[in-house]
């Protein structure tokens, strides 16, 4: 099964970085997998995981040589699971809980 899943994750890079650029074409289309690491304190202290679900998307349409318009959309989703614990409650009583904190990023961006 390991054998299987590192021929799929040669195979899917080999494919990714073999595709040449067409240059010929006036619009492009990029698709790019991402991975992204907590950096400042606050949300290393949400979230201290590093993520490996991203992507990013982008369409650009090439006006000349050297100008070219377009837009972009990306996801990256930080996700981290904590063990079942009981917590204190302030009236008294005890709550047993798995706690999971998700952020997700969605920027959209206008490129040029």
């Amino acid at each position: 099964m390991k054998n299987i899943l590192r021929l799929c994750v040669v195979a899917i890079a080999a494919l990714l970085f073999a595709v040449p650029e067409v240059s010929a074409q006036r619009v492009k289309l990029n698709i790019n997998y991402s991975a992204s690491v907590p950096v400042s304190q606050s949300f290393k202290d949400y979230v201290s995981n590093t993520s490996l679900r991203g992507f990013n998307a982008n369409v650009l349409y090439e006006i000349n040589d050297q100008w070219s318009v377009g837009a972009g959309f990306g996801s990256q989703n930080f996700y981290q699971r904590y063990p079942r614990a009981v917590y204190k409650m302030a009236d008294g009583s005890d709550l047993s809980a798995v706690m999971t904190n998700t952020v997700t990023v969605m920027p959209i961006l206008a490129t040029g």
